[in-house]
């Protein structure tokens, strides 16, 4: 686009159009735009207006680009313009070729027609933008369209006919990504009507194998075709067979798919079964993915003659043997990922000879990886992630790892690793340090923290579940990037230094199951103000739960059981903001894992760690009443306050804690009656209320009826009523009528 300038505050000779400029104006009057994005469409030269070009002679308005250019933010949409309005005005604009209006919030509302009417539209993006209902089919008249995304993402949009597509034979780029296609069964038909396409991306359409060609034919569509983007939809068995005319693809994206078959010899790509390919025609290729379906068997020597290959994500299938030393002859390889899968790998120096453009290389959770190097191997790459995970490695850490200067991600957790934690570590640039649940002894050494240079890059550090031994270092406190700090299972002893506070980006702090002592500091409160998980648990703190430890309000998981801590329970803790709401953390390890007592037994969260909720002071000496605040935190999915010196009742509102799913109250010293109101509380399905001195009749009824256990409510010699054998006397039951009488004033 020569002819056109882009204007951002500069002036022009012949300023803008001065119907096109109402018509703009009209536009921003739709809007709600809370961050003031259109806040430059105040002069009266429009084509100085922000995402506004206009053409260099005539003035026209030629190019509108409001796509939201940061569109997340703690998991929602920020800086979006909203609407429930995408008016007739922009007919005005009668030279536009260039409307962008990505990613933001039309609220559903349907595509409107009109769009159809912009016959100079060359580029037209309306993905991730909540619109709604079935895409129109006047969009077909826009017959100089080059690219057209209207890739959902958001929203609910879906296409029941496709034949208006076929009149966009100037179409290169379409997508459509997560828009409802499976009443698309002519799909193929009409992509083969056009034959400028480059660019494909059907990914999440509810496609299956009834809406590929059933015939091997050629096709003026598919040997031009360079990006092919079929993942996330439900095909199985073999390959589409037309794949073998595709010999311009580029990136080939087949992931998040069924494939499931694998044969004992190599075919030609017509006759394709499992990964045994024969893709010598497909020489310009440069992504490959195939993650995330259910291929089996070896992998095909036969990758090795991709020569362009940049990109080979086999992730997540049953791929099992060894990896060939083919691969070794990507020259231009930078990304291999072969992770999940049950393959035996003795890598050597041949399988790295010529891979000097590698930076990322993962391999984790497969069964075996061995490094067959001679000692001193100098790697011809420089690698920015190892992800090594739950390959049964064993020995100590492989000496070529030092070398790896631009290493920013080391994944070596649950790989039998043993030895010491080597001091050339903190040499390396890493921000993500992963060795949980290895054999590794001996002390943090000082000398991982030392170089601040290195150390501020740091936001992920986790040597749990291991041997470590000694204090914790200060210099840990010198990583104020540090985002997860988790040193929890091993035998670690002395006190948590102040040092730590200045790492006030922690979301995670876990020192749990070690042998610290002293009392809580005070400074955790006070500093580390974006905790979302605090767990200090099974330690030797001794001494009262400090009140600044109700600073950190997004805390929507603390645990402090099995300490030796005495003094009553905070009643502010009833303000942590993340167990009043739920606040989901706005940054969070995908692969996160956390431990908690909940319903009884210790349970490990994973995928659903980020939403987990849950307050845990048990085993203690805490003393006091339980604080009428605590029944405020409506999100808290567990309590557990069992085996303390607490007195007083149950709070009578403690069915406002309607998310509950565990309550644990048990060898306290309570007393009074159980409250009614717990039968509120329709999601629990644990409840140990034993070993107390609660009297009268046990409530029944909801989901409390379900709880038929007579352990729950042992040790209550006053109780009463089922499922207790003990039956009620006629007082205790007025009695009970009057306490549920009152609880409901």
């Amino acid at each position: 686009m020569e002819l056109a300038i882009r204007y951002f505050g500069k002036n022009t000779t012949f300023g803008c159009i001065e119907r096109e400029r109402k018509a703009l104006l009209k536009l921003k009057e739709s809007f709600i735009d809370p961050f003031n994005r259109l806040s430059s469409w105040n002069t009266k030269d429009c084509c100085t207006w922000q995402g506004v070009v206009c053409h260099k002679i005539i003035a026209h308005v030629i190019k509108l680009d409001l796509r939201n250019v940061d569109p997340f933010v703690e998991l929602e949409y920020a800086n979006q313009l909203s609407s429930k309005l995408l008016d007739s005005f922009l007919l005005e604009l009668k030279h536009l070729s260039y409307l962008d209006l990505s990613l933001n919030n039309f609220q559903l509302i349907p595509i409107p027609p009109f769009l159809g009417s912009m016959n100079e539209l060359k580029y037209l993006n309306l993905s991730a933008a909540n619109f709604s209902g079935v895409v129109p089919n006047y969009l077909g008249n826009l017959s100089s369209l080059h690219v057209f995304d209207i890739g959902a993402r958001i929203g609910d949009l879906t296409i029941d006919n496709l034949m208006w597509l076929s009149n966009l034979s100037s179409l290169e780029h379409l997508h459509v990504s997560s828009i409802n296609l499976s009443r698309s069964k002519d799909l193929f038909q009409i992509l083969n009507m056009l034959p400028s396409i480059v660019v494909l991306d059907l990914s999440a359409s509810g496609l299956d194998n009834t809406h590929l060609p059933h015939a091997c034919v050629n096709s003026s569509l598919l040997p031009n075709i360079q990006n092919l983007e079929l993942q996330g939809n439900s095909f199985v068995g073999e390959f589409p067979c037309f794949l073998q005319n595709m010999t311009s693809l580029r990136v080939l994206d087949l992931s998040y798919n069924m494939y499931s078959f694998s044969s004992p010899r190599p075919l030609r790509l017509r006759n394709l079964v499992g990964l045994n390919l024969e893709l010598g025609e497909f020489t310009q290729l440069n992504y490959l993915h195939l993650s995330f379906n259910s291929f089996s068997g070896p992998i095909s020597t036969s990758l090795g003659k991709l020569s362009t290959l940049r990109g080979l994500y086999l992730s997540h299938n049953q791929l099992s043997g060894e990896s060939p030393i083919s691969l070794g002859q990507l020259s231009d390889i930078e990304e291999i990922d072969l992770g999940f899968n049950s393959l035996n790998i003795t890598l050597s120096e041949a399988h790295f000879a010529r891979l000097a453009k590698l930076n990322f290389l993962r391999l984790a959770a497969n069964t075996l990886v061995n490094f067959s190097m001679r000692f001193g191997w100098v790697p011809p790459f420089q690698l920015k992630e190892l992800s090594l995970g739950s390959c049964k490695i064993g020995g100590q850490f492989s000496q070529w790892i030092h070398t790896q200067k631009t290493l920013e991600w080391l994944d070596m957790l649950n790989c039998s690793i043993s030895g010491a934690i080597p001091k050339w570590l903190h040499y390396i640039n890493l921000t993500n340090l992963d060795l949980f649940n290895n054999h590794i002894e001996g002390p943090i050494p000082d000398s991982l923290c030392e170089m601040k240079a290195n150390l501020l890059k740091l936001e992920l550090l986790i040597l749990s579940s291991s041997r470590l031994s000694g204090f914790i270092p200060s210099s840990i406190g010198g990583a104020y990037s540090l985002g997860w700090l988790h040193l929890n299972n091993n035998n670690l002893i002395g006190k948590l230094l102040p040092a730590l506070k200045n790492c006030t980006n922690l979301i995670i702090l876990d020192t749990g199951d070690n042998k610290l002592t002293g009392k809580l500091p005070e400074w955790i409160g006070k500093y580390l103000l974006d905790l979302s998980v605090l767990i200090l648990r099974n330690n030797e703190f001794h001494g009262s739960i400090p009140s600044a430890f109700c600073q950190p309000s997004k805390l929507q998981v603390m645990d402090l059981s099995n300490n030796n801590l005495t003094g009553g329970v905070p009643p502010c803790f009833g303000n942590f903001r993340g167990m009043v709401k739920g606040l989901v953390p706005e940054r969070w390890a995908s692969d996160e894992k956390l431990h908690q007592v909940m319903k009884g037994e210790e349970l490990e969260y994973t995928a659903n760690s980020r939403f987990l909720v849950n307050l845990d002071l048990s085993n203690n000496f805490l003393d006091g009443e339980i604080p009428l605040e605590i029944t405020n935190l409506f999100a808290l999915m567990g309590l557990n306050l069992s085996h303390n010196d607490s007195g007083g009742t149950i709070p009578r509102k403690i069915g406002k804690l309607k998310s509950l799913e565990s309550l644990d109250l048990s060898s306290n010293n309570l007393f009074g009656t159980i409250p009614h109101s717990l039968l509120d509380l329709n999601f629990i399905d644990h409840l140990n209320l034993s070993h107390n001195n609660l009297f009268r009749k046990i409530p029944t009824g909801n989901q409390l009826q379900t709880l038929d256990d007579p352990s729950i409510y042992a040790g209550n010699p006053g109780l009463c009523g089922a499922p207790l054998l003990k039956k009620c006397r006629d007082d205790d039951e007025s009695e009970s009528s009057n306490v549920e009488n009152q609880e409901h004033l």
